[in-house]
């Protein structure tokens, strides 16, 4: 009678004898502490952890992962939402990390100015369409909720500001 093997066993016998790389051992781990990472941070930005408390998360994975304070870095930039509370990067940086945040603060100040401008600019051109179809005063708003050459464009300047700052 022919014995019948479960899909778990067919893969198991299949893959015994593969082998990660020193390449895909890294990959795994530095995604590993990312996610990691992630979820101190949104534990920090709750309050549910401290600056003392990170730095004692950090110092515990340091032996495991030596590239860690980049990741996190890396990991506090992601969960920065442009535009809203810049506390949780500043914070972060300089409680946990001991980063300076002062070039951060310049770089998010330079991405508030450029959108700013980038929505006066699709105000006026809102306007000035509604104006050629006869539709002007000064109770007349655009609305750039749904421009979505303006979205695509604050969407490139968050990615923008984002590579700036992994840059530093």
């Amino acid at each position: 009678m022919a014995k019948i093997r479960s899909t778990l066993d067919i893969v198991m016998e299949r893959t015994k004898d593969l082998k990660l790389t020193d390449e895909q051992k890294t990959k795994m781990r530095l995604e590993e502490w990312s996610q990691k990472a992630r979820g101190l941070i949104q534990r920090f930005h709750s309050g549910a952890l401290s600056a003392a408390g990170f730095r004692a998360e950090l110092a515990r994975g340091k032996d495991e992962c030596p590239e860690l304070e980049s990741v996190v870095k890396q990991e506090f930039v992601h969960a920065l939402a442009p535009g809203g509370d810049d506390r949780l990067l500043t914070s972060g940086l300089k409680d946990v990390l001991g980063i300076d945040p002062s070039p951060y603060i310049a770089r998010l100040h330079g991405y508030a100015a450029r959108r700013a401008e980038a929505y006066r600019q699709a105000s006026e051109r809102a306007l000035a369409g509604l104006a050629s179809r006869g539709v002007s005063g000064t109770a007349v708003l655009p609305n750039l909720e749904n421009d979505a050459a303006l979205q695509a464009h604050e969407g490139q300047l968050i990615a923008e500001l984002k590579q700036e700052l992994l840059s530093l």
